[in-house]
């Protein structure tokens, strides 16, 4: 198979995986694709992870086991795999999923022939067992496809799980700033800033959900007291800032003629100011202009939703619930 003089690097963020691991790991050895290197750091695990992997370790040599000395948790345990990863390309793995037999072959195909840093694929949602929900991960999301940056700062369709990259955006996106959000957004931000990203509409991971997976989209939300309201919006506010900020730096540094940088300035500017309007009208008109650009549902964002976004903290805290 032509794939296999393609070297993969498959790398596994692990913190007390016992439960599902050994069934992540057979899959990712069922590959079509064969020339791989799986890199696994543990971060501290306390159950049977450590011993299980050992055993592992013993039959494949090109899986690679790291332990760290204190936990410094998932998105910088990715970013210690991905560093640590020697292949031309490289695709990350949660600890608790199931990989399709084919999903390196379908994605590396997919981008090895385009101007793509990054291609990624939907995937199946299951329950503990395994058992389908009947639900894909991007049913009710517009994936996305292209070179628009723009897309990651209200928006993402992208998870870790369903990625590969060639080894060129790991040059360019390590180290990862403080306060990406996430690991995954990071990533598809830069690959979209320097490249297209392309979209397979196959459920290429069996996605399984349950209360202790970091991104279990089915989790129930907690019923919020009016000062938890206010404290999770200035939070949640200060860290869309923060990420913003970490764009435009990048940017700035690395791609300063970038199309979308000056918009990402304007937005920062007015964002900044969340704290001392009431309404900022100014901010309004900016996304309401640029919202084709800015805004990807399946429920249109429109006149409402903008004007929601446009208010400041001191209306916030009268009108809460709004």
């Amino acid at each position: 198979m032509e794939n296999n003089n393609i070297k993969i690097s498959i790398c596994i963020a692990v913190f007390n995986g016992e439960k599902y691991l050994k069934e992540q790991l057979e899959s990712i050895l069922k590959q079509s694709c064969k020339n791989i290197e799986i890199i696994i750091v543990d971060d501290c695990s306390i159950d049977g992870t450590k011993k299980l992997l050992k055993d592992f370790v013993k039959k494949y040599e090109f899986i690679k086991v790291y332990e760290n000395e204190h936990n410094i948790g998932f998105i910088n345990n990715f970013e210690k795999a991905i560093s640590l990863s020697s292949g031309d390309y490289i695709a990350l793995a949660d600890q608790d999923d199931v990989w399709e037999f084919n999903k390196l072959e379908v994605l590396i195909d997919l981008i090895k022939d385009n101007d793509s840093l990054l291609v990624y694929s939907n995937a199946l949602l299951v329950d503990n067992n395994l058992k389908s929900q009947n639900k894909t991960l991007l049913d009710s999301t517009v994936p996305m496809s292209g070179n628009n940056n723009l897309y990651f700062l209200h928006n993402n369709s992208i998870s870790g799980n369903t990625i590969i990259f060639k080894k060129e955006l790991k040059e360019k996106a390590l180290p990862f700033p403080d306060n990406i959000g996430f690991h995954d957004i990071w990533l598809s931000f830069v690959a979209s800033s320097n490249s297209n990203i392309i979209y397979s509409n196959q459920n290429l991971v069996k996605y399984r959900q349950h209360m202790d997976n970091v991104t279990n989209i089915n989790k129930q939300k907690i019923k919020k007291t009016y000062k938890n309201k206010i404290s999770a919006k200035i939070k949640s506010q200060k860290s869309f800032s923060l990420k913003l900020q970490n764009y435009i730096e990048y940017l700035e540094k690395d791609i300063s003629n970038h199309k979308n940088l000056l918009l990402l300035k304007e937005l920062n500017k007015e964002y900044l100011k969340f704290e001392k309007y009431w309404i900022n009208f100014k901010l309004f008109n900016i996304l309401y202009k640029n919202k084709n650009l800015l805004f990807f549902s399946k429920k249109k964002v429109g006149f409402i939703k903008i004007l929601k976004m446009s208010i400041g903290i001191r209306l916030y805290k009268i009108l809460p619930f709004i």
